[in-house]
C-alpha cells in the first residue's frame, strides 16, 4: 500500500488534508510525507512509524539522529551520504545502523558493507530529518526548499512526548488494517490505478472502474449525467445487452437512488426504495429490484458527472465494506480532471 493510502485506512490523516498535502507537493517538491509533517498534520515520529509499518523495516528515533558520534559519522564519507541521502548513527558488534529515506534501495547498502567489511542495518527516517542530518554532520548544503529545517527542528523537540504517545497506537491500528484487507475479496485483472495515473481516454477510465465495481458486487452500472437524466453508458451484468442498457435514460426530476446520490453528492448504502424510476433502472440490469444498493458521485470541478451504481442482485444485500471502491471512483474522477486539463493544453 502507499503512504497515502495507509495514514487514511489508519485515519491518521483525513482525505482534505491528504489532498491539501498532495497539491503542495507539485508545487513546492519534496515528499508527500515531508508535506503533511510540515503542515503540522503528522509527527515526524508517527510517519516515521508508519513508513517502518509500509517497508517492513525498524524506523530510527528522531532523538538518536540528534548526537552523532563523529567516530561513526568518519566511516561513511560527506559526498557517499549526501548522494545516497543516509546517515549512519550508530555500532555495535551487530554492525552499523544507517538512517535512510528509502530502506527499499539495496544498492548503497550493499556498497557500504563490502567497503565496511560488516553488516549494514537499514533504519528508515523521514525525508526531512536526513536532509537536516546531513545539513549539521556533513555540511551539505540546503537548497532553498529545505532552508527552514533548522528552525523547523527546534519547534519540533517540543513536541516529542506527544509524538511518542501518538506512535504507541499504530501498530494496533495497522494489524486492525490488515485484518480489514484480508477480508477484502483479492482484486483481479489490470491494476486501475495504473489506468488512473496515465489516462487515455474516457472511456478507459470508465471502463477501469467498472471492472473493479464488478469485482465487489454482482451488477455494476455506470451512468453519466446531463441536464436532468441520467445516461447508461457502462455495466457489468452477466448477459446483459451493452446496446440496450446504451439507450437507458433515467429522470432526475423524480425520486430514485440516482437522484439521491446527485442531489446529497456524497456515497449512498441502503435500501432499495420501490419507486419507478428505481424500478426501471432494475430492470435495465436484468431482473427484480436488489434490497440494498450502493451508488456514488464522480465529481469534476465540484459537479457530478458520472455516478456508479452496484447491487448484488434481485433481493440480495450488499456484503463488506466499500472504502476502496468508494476511494477508486474518487480516483475515477480525478483521472477525468487529468483528462479535461490535457485538452485544455492542447486547446491553447
Amino acid at each position: 500500500m502507499r503512504l497515502g493510502q495507509v495514514l487514511l485506512r489508519m485515519d491518521l490523516v483525513s482525505l482534505e488534508q491528504l489532498e491539501e498535502a498532495t497539491e503542495r507537493q507539485v508545487s513546492c517538491g519534496g515528499r508527500l510525507g515531508s508535506n503533511l509533517l510540515e503542515l503540522g498534520y503528522l509527527s515526524e515520529e508517527a510517519l516515521a512509524k508508519t513508513l517502518s509499518i509500509i517497508h517492513g523495516v525498524p524506523y530510527a528515533d528522531p532523538a538518536r539522529l540528534e548526537r552523532i558520534d563523529p567516530r561513526i559519522l568518519f566511516l561513511v564519507s560527506a559526498d557517499f551520504a549526501t548522494k545516497r541521502r543516509l546517515v549512519p548513527f550508530e555500532r555495535d558488534r551487530t554492525g552499523l545502523y544507517v538512517a535512510i529515506a528509502d530502506p527499499t534501495d539495496r544498492v548503497p547498502l550493499e556498497t557500504l558493507r563490502k567497503t565496511l567489511g560488516c553488516e549494514v542495518r537499514p533504519r528508515v527516517a523521514v525525508e526531512l530529518r536526513i536532509l537536516y542530518a546531513l545539513h549539521r554532520f556533513y555540511n551539505a548544503p540546503l537548497f532553498p526548499r529545505f532552508s527552514h529545517l533548522p528552525r523547523f527542528f527546534a519547534g519540533q523537540q517540543e513536541k516529542a512526548e506527544e509524538a511518542k504517545r501518538d506512535v504507541q497506537r499504530l501498530s494496533t491500528q495497522w494489524e486492525t488494517v490488515q485484518q480489514e484487507r484480508r477480508a477484502e475479496p483479492a482484486p483481479t485483472g489490470p491494476d486501475p490505478d495504473a489506468t488512473f495515473v496515465r489516462p487515455r481516454d474516457r472511456e478507459a477510465v470508465c471502463r477501469a472502474l467498472v471492472a473493479y465495481a464488478a469485482t465487489r458486487v454482482k451488477r455494476a452500472a455506470l451512468f453519466t449525467v446531463r441536464d436532468e437524466s441520467a445516461f447508461g453508458l457502462l455495466a457489468a451484468v452477466p448477459g446483459l445487452d451493452p446496446g440496450a442498457f446504451a439507450s437507458l435514460e433515467i429522470s432526475l426530476a423524480t425520486p430514485s437512488i440516482l437522484q439521491d446520490v446527485l442531489k446529497r453528492r456524497e456515497f449512498y448504502r441502503g435500501a432499495f426504495l420501490s419507486v419507478p424510476e428505481n424500478l426501471r433502472l432494475a430492470a435495465a440490469l436484468g431482473g427484480p429490484p436488489p434490497q440494498e444498493a450502493l451508488a456514488y458521485p464522480l465529481l469534476v470541478r465540484d459537479k457530478v458527472v458520472c455516478i456508479l451504481y452496484g447491487d448484488n442482485g434481485p433481493q440480495n444485500l450488499l456484503l463488506g465494506g466499500f472504502e476502496e471502491l468508494k476511494k477508486l471512483a474518487m480516483k475515477a474522477a480525478m483521472a477525468l480532471q487529468i483528462l479535461i486539463l490535457q485538452q485544455k493544453i492542447r486547446n491553447l
